[in-house]
């Protein structure tokens, strides 16, 4: 037995004899990646351009492409074409005398330990217009499928915007509907208020939070 055989052997030894044994490590299922904080929210506001992961019978690689805004930090090294560790990216977005991270990251609604603040379920917030295109159509999806349909038409038929003349598919609607009417759909009364029209603008070129055979209809009333 080598010398590195009979290390290992004794370290094996002394794990088994401690009282807690090292974790190991979630196996990542490929059919269903998920990123941990805060290379999530990293991505999501497009700090992160893209992240890839290559599996090999040499091992394991992650690396990230940075985007512009992370590349101009000074004295980072970066560029927006090659790929860079994502730690390295991650070492970036939390240097600086204004560092990107803390931009993103949810704060905490009392002191440390508190509770994090959660955005609404039903209802978009002032935080989604500074995520990327990508991500908040992913955030109006979420949106939907909490409130369903009622919800979505009974806000704009509250308006007088939806009562059934033109269409009476929601899908239809959504593809000639003006970007306020669509942030009026997905939105609480109290948050729609805080919306700036340029906030509301970004819902132009978004598609339909209910795709395929999903269709809701304006009441009997209407017709």
């Amino acid at each position: 037995m080598s010398t590195g055989q009979r290390q290992e052997t004794r370290s094996s030894g002394n794990a088994a004899g401690s009282t807690s044994a090292v974790k190991a490590r979630p196996a990542l299922d490929p059919r269903v990646p998920v990123l941990v904080q805060p290379f999530k929210g990293l991505v999501e506001t497009g700090v992160i351009e893209e992240i890839a992961v290559t599996f090999s019978s040499m091992g394991t690689t992650v690396k990230g492409r940075a985007s512009q805004r992370l590349a101009n930090v000074a004295g980072s090294g970066l560029n927006t074409t090659d790929y860079f560790p994502v730690v390295r990216l991650l070492e970036v977005a939390e240097s600086g005398e204004n560092p990107i991270l803390p931009k993103f990251v949810k704060k905490k609604t009392s002191g440390a330990g508190g509770p994090a603040q959660v955005k609404p379920a039903r209802s978009l917030c002032v935080d989604d217009f500074e995520l990327t295109p990508p991500a908040l159509q992913t955030r109006i999806n979420e949106i939907a499928r909490a409130c369903g349909g009622g919800p979505l038409v009974g806000r704009v038929r509250s308006a007088g915007a939806f009562d059934g003349a033109a269409t009476v598919s929601y899908r239809e609607w959504w593809e000639s509907a003006a970007a306020d009417l669509r942030c009026l759909s997905l939105s609480e009364g109290k948050r729609l208020a805080l919306f700036t029209d340029e906030m509301k603008a970004r819902l132009d070129g978004l598609q339909c939070p209910f795709r395929g055979t999903l269709e809701f209809t304006v009441a009997e009333a209407d017709d």
